[in-house]
C-alpha cells in the first residue's frame, strides 16, 4: 500500500497519457480524503487558450506551482494526502524537485506509476479526444 502510518504524504502520479493516473488518483483521493492537484487544470486556469503552449518550460512552471500549492494544502492540515497528476515524471529533475520540495516540508513521497497495455491507452485517448473530455490539448498515442 502507498501510505504511510501517519497519513500524510505527497504522491507523484507517474505515467504516459492515457495510462489512468487522473482516474486512479481521483479514486484514491475519494478514499483517503485527500486531495488531487492537476498540472492540466493549473495550466488552463492560470493561462489564457492562446497562451498554451505544452512546452517543458510551461510544464516546469505548473508543477513549481503544484509543489507550492502541496506545500500550503499540507501546512493547514498535516494529515492530508496530495496526488500529483498530470505528468509522467520520466525525467530525473523532475522527480527531484518533487523530492527536494518533500524534504522541506518534512513529508514523505511516494511514485505510483500507471500503466496499462497500448490498446487501451490508445482506446482512452481517442475517446477523450473525440470527447473533449481531457483539459490537456496535446494527448496523443
Amino acid at each position: 500500500m502507498i501510505f504511510c502510518s501517519n497519513g500524510f504524504m505527497i504522491v507523484l502520479m507517474a505515467g504516459l497519457p492515457g495510462t489512468g493516473k487522473t482516474t486512479l488518483a481521483c479514486a484514491l483521493a475519494k478514499l483517503t480524503n485527500g486531495s488531487v492537484l492537476s498540472k492540466d487544470e493549473f495550466r488552463r486556469s492560470i493561462f489564457l487558450p492562446d497562451e498554451i503552449e505544452y512546452s517543458s518550460r510551461q510544464d516546469d512552471f505548473c508543477l513549481q506551482l503544484m509543489l507550492e500549492t502541496a506545500g500550503y494544502m499540507l501546512s493547514l492540515n498535516p494529515a492530508k494526502i496530495v496526488f500529483l497528476d498530470g505528468r509522467p515524471f520520466a525525467r530525473r529533475y523532475q522527480i527531484e524537485n518533487v523530492h527536494s520540495t518533500a524534504a522541506s516540508l518534512n513529508q514523505p513521497w511516494r511514485i505510483l506509476e500507471c500503466v496499462c497495455s497500448e490498446e487501451t491507452a490508445r482506446r482512452r485517448l481517442e475517446d477523450d479526444a473525440s470527447n473533449t473530455k481531457h483539459p490537456a490539448g496535446n494527448r496523443d498515442f
